[in-house]
């Protein structure tokens, strides 16, 4: 969950300053923070996906 909030606030971040991918802003910056903020959710996704399986016993 930490990971989801993270990249969530890295996003954010670009929006408050203007500078985001989201807003059709490409620069190097705003294409490396905003790639590393939805790394970040896709990483906290994946680990609460993971995590909500049911462990198989062999």
């Amino acid at each position: 969950m930490k990971s989801i909030v993270s990249g969530i606030i890295l996003i954010v971040l670009g929006f408050l300053y203007g500078d985001s991918v989201f807003t059709g802003h490409f620069g190097m910056m705003s294409l490396f923070f905003d790639g590393l903020g939805l790394l970040f959710i896709g990483k906290g996704a994946y680990q609460l996906w993971r995590d909500r399986q049911p462990q198989q016993s062999e």
